[in-house]
């Protein structure tokens, strides 16, 4: 199942002001990469086997 996400501000240094297609990419890669924009050094966010890959690249 997909659904949408949708952010708005400018927080964590996210580029902004764009929509990207992330095919079967699990949330907590997301989570990680909210987490590592507050400053939180994490290697896996839930259970590991869904974060390979690490934290998604929302910045460049």
């Amino acid at each position: 199942m997909t659904f949408p996400w949708c952010w708005w501000g400018g927080g964590c240094g996210f580029k902004m002001g764009r929509s990207l297609q992330l095919d079967q990419v699990t949330h907590n890669r997301l989570w990680l990469a909210i987490a590592k924009g507050m400053g939180h050094v994490k290697q896996t966010f839930g259970t590991a086997a869904l974060c390979e890959g690490g934290a998604l690249d929302l910045v460049s």
